[in-house]
């Protein structure tokens, strides 16, 4: 009788347990295919057929019929039109997933899939190639290429929703954009928003920008983004990446706005210039706070159509801006480093203009330090702005205290050699200058995540897709009528024959690539987020003993 009864409750207790475990995990997802001749009109996909009749022939059509948490899945071809946008349409939004089973809309295969809007006054704000709306949450698009060529919209991408992903993208303006044309925009009440491995190119007066003027849209990354303007039909301030804040204060704006691994380059050359209007490579305007720029590239970017140029430009109320472990070289146009309230630069490189430039910053307290600034035409540097200035290294213009010898040891733009004497001359025993070696933040990470704002061991070098992003911007891509410039060498720069993105950035200097760098072993790395804890490079020996352990009886023999 005891036995019976005891095998009931176990049987019993299987039961439930069973039933909790299956409770506990998500159904299966639906996938939804999508290719340019598909018939389907209703209902999931079945995994592995891309024939026909088990595809959607449209992106909205396969989106509008999909649950949250549900993946759409895109062949590989080009679709063209508003029935083809990820996003809002005939007033179907992208559905919300879950922190654990994201809503997903992917390329089959990486860039091999394009949504070219065509020639159409419907593209507009009701029809951006990807438009993530307020209110939207937990949400992957992986994988597109997208061509803007209808200027009536004033956003190609805009994202308003959390806990957003945008990665492995490619965007390009092309044809007549309007007074406004922003191409990527965080903006309204989005949060914790991931723009990663993505690239842009093409006529713009906004690249990726994260807009809060009656807003404040916060704790949102831009990873290992790639940019590059070719031309400008508007009058108005101009920049590849920027924030612009709230209209009256700093503290109704953006904040918690982190720039890692990004590169603004080869920027075309004259902007037109009507007043004071400002334009350069990044632009961090009205009111916002906590803005990070770290382990980013800023090379030969031309402004010289601009006598309000600059490297980064801040005023009208941002504050807390930080620059660390960066490179500014090569910049061409009248100008500034900093304008405005830039409160901390750190392990940073600039040099290389054409022109004369300064160093100017208006913030209380703020710091300069541990940074290389070298090679300008002219050299005026005007550092007394800073509140604190020491462990810099000159060629010339020297300001501060502790200034470090410079040893005409630069020999490539990202790395501090091993032999130079500013390997371990800043505070703290660290680099001066920047070293910009490892991948900043964990991909696919969002803002507080695990990862998401550390050192990894991954090598940052070679880029990413750079044959991916090369081949995008070469593509022939000419200025509508009006535009300034009025043409545009789409194969300049890292673009040129022979080139990649690695090696122009690493021979800019003159010098060969380092047979390391495409190896993938960077060589070991000074710290350049904490120079003076070189403990967390990935490469650095295991010091430290274990601890003793605790909560262990020895038994005596």
């Amino acid at each position: 009788m005891y036995q019976k009864k005891s095998i009931t409750l176990r049987s019993i207790g299987l039961t439930i347990v069973f039933t909790l475990v299956f409770m506990s995990v998500p159904l299966h997802a639906a996938v939804l295919y999508v290719s340019t001749g598909g018939t389907r009109t209703s209902g999931a996909s079945t995994e592995g057929n891309w024939s026909n009749s088990n595809c959607y022939g449209t992106i909205s059509a396969a989106i509008q019929r999909m649950s949250g948490g549900d993946e759409v899945v895109v062949d590989d071809g080009t679709y063209t039109g508003v029935n083809n946008v990820i996003g809002r349409y005939n007033s179907f939004n992208v559905p919300s997933g879950t922190s654990s089973r994201y809503t997903v809309i992917r390329a089959r295969n990486p860039f091999q899939v394009t949504i070219d809007s065509g020639q159409s006054s419907a593209w507009d704000y009701y029809g951006m190639m990807i438009y993530i709306s307020s209110g939207s949450s937990y949400i992957q698009v992986d994988g597109f290429k997208g061509i803007n060529r209808d200027g009536s919209n004033n956003t190609f991408v805009g994202i308003l929703g959390s806990h957003v992903k945008i990665t492995r993208c490619m965007f390009k303006t092309q044809g007549s954009a309007n007074n406004e044309n922003c191409v990527v925009s965080v903006t309204g009440s989005a949060s914790h928003v991931l723009i990663e491995d993505c690239a842009l190119t093409g006529g713009y007066r906004y690249g990726f920008i994260v807009r809060g003027v009656s807003s404040d849209p916060h704790n949102i990354i831009f990873r290992r983004c790639v940019a590059r303007g070719d031309w400008v039909q508007s009058s108005e301030p101009n920049s590849i990446f920027a924030v612009y804040g709230h209209n009256s204060s700093a503290a109704s704006g953006p904040y918690n706005i982190m720039f890692q691994n990004c590169i603004a380059i080869n920027q075309n050359a004259s902007v037109p210039d009507a007043d004071w209007k400002p334009y350069g490579p990044w632009y961090i305007f009205k009111g916002n706070h906590d803005i990070t720029l770290n382990g980013c590239i800023t090379l030969d970017n031309d402004q010289t159509g601009s006598t309000s140029g600059s490297w980064i430009r801040n005023d009208y109320g941002g504050e807390n801006i930080d620059v660390v472990n960066s490179v500014f070289w090569g910049f061409r146009g009248i100008g500034t480093v900093f304008a405005g309230d830039v409160v901390d630069v750190r392990n940073c490189t600039f040099g290389g203009n054409t022109t004369s430039y300064s160093l100017v910053n208006y913030a209380s307290p703020s710091s300069f330090k541990n940074n290389l600034v070298i090679r300008s035409a002219k050299g005026t540097l005007y550092g007394s702005a800073f509140s604190t200035a020491s462990y810099n290294s000159f060629d010339s213009g020297a300001f501060g205290s502790n200034v470090v010898a410079y040893k005409n040891d630069l020999l490539h733009l990202p790395r501090v050699e091993s032999t130079s004497n500013r390997i371990n001359a800043g505070e703290g025993g660290g680099k001066v200058g920047a070293h910009i070696m490892y991948r900043m933040g964990r991909s696919g990470t969002l803002w507080d995540e695990s990862g998401w704002n550390t050192q990894t061991s991954e090598p940052l070098w070679p880029w990413p897709n750079e044959d991916k992003i090369r081949e995008w911007f070469r593509a022939s891509n000419n200025p509508p009528a009006g535009a300034s410039p009025s043409s545009n060498n789409t194969a300049r720069g890292f673009c040129a024959d022979g080139q990649t993105l690695t090696k122009y950035i690493w021979e800019y200097l003159g010098r060969t690539i380092p047979s390391d760098i495409y190896s993938g072993d960077p060589g070991d790395p000074v710290d350049p987020v904490d120079p003076g804890d070189p403990g967390d490079d990935p490469d650095d020996p295991d010091t430290i003993p274990p601890a003793k352990p605790t909560g262990v009886a020895v038994k005596q023999q």
